[in-house]
């Protein structure tokens, strides 16, 4: 009975990304050798540096947009690790906009239904995100609201989307985006340009 109720409320995790390791700036070592001489005199200096490179932060115009997947294949994609619960159906729009300025948007309405129990949820979520390096985003300062429609069941808004970072890519109209979650491990989801 838990696994069902789990699974049920796993569809209303309508996720751009749950969390994932985020990567350390690398360093690097910068050794220089200057030698030089002035009249009778001749010094030698080398010198060694370790420096922290901070990523390049900023914004992918190609990502910069509206994208949308249906509840019933975002589900599939998170669960895929655990098996998708028989006789759990879903259905609905979820969107993912990144705008220009960094912020962005997520959320939808969905219903699922198992037998003759059926839940709506409509959850949203904003924050900011930035490419830190090369097919990496970083998503800070989450926020999720929304309601859930249980009969008999109250339960809280939960955060869709928490902080961290995601590996993407972009082919076409379409987005890949991975992720690893400590509770289900790596997640791939499939996004289309609207």
């Amino acid at each position: 009975m838990k696994r069902n109720i789990a699974a049920i409320g796993a569809a209303f995790v309508l996720l751009l990304c749950g969390c994932g390791s985020d990567d350390e700036g690398g360093s690097g070592t910068d050794t220089s050798s200057d030698a030089g001489s002035g009249g009778d005199e001749s010094s030698s200096t080398t010198s060694t540096t370790t420096t922290t490179t901070e990523p390049e932060t900023g914004i992918d115009e190609g990502l910069v947009g509206q994208w949308t997947a249906d509840a019933s294949e975002t589900l599939a994609a998170n669960l895929s690790n655990l098996g998708m619960p028989a006789g759990i159906t879903c259905s609905g729009p979820i969107t993912l906009t990144f705008n220009g300025d960094g912020t962005f948007t997520s959320g939808g309405t969905a219903t699922c239904a198992a037998g003759a129990m059926s839940v709506s949820a409509t959850l949203n979520t904003t924050g900011t995100w930035a490419v830190t390096g090369d097919g990496v985003v970083e998503v800070s300062g989450a926020v999720s609201d929304g309601s859930f429609d249980i009969p008999g069941i109250d339960i809280p808004a939960i955060d869709v989307v928490s902080d961290g970072s995601f590996d993407y890519g972009i082919e076409g109209n379409t987005l890949t985006i991975t992720f690893t979650d400590p509770d289900v491990g790596t997640v791939t989801q499939t996004w289309t340009r609207v």
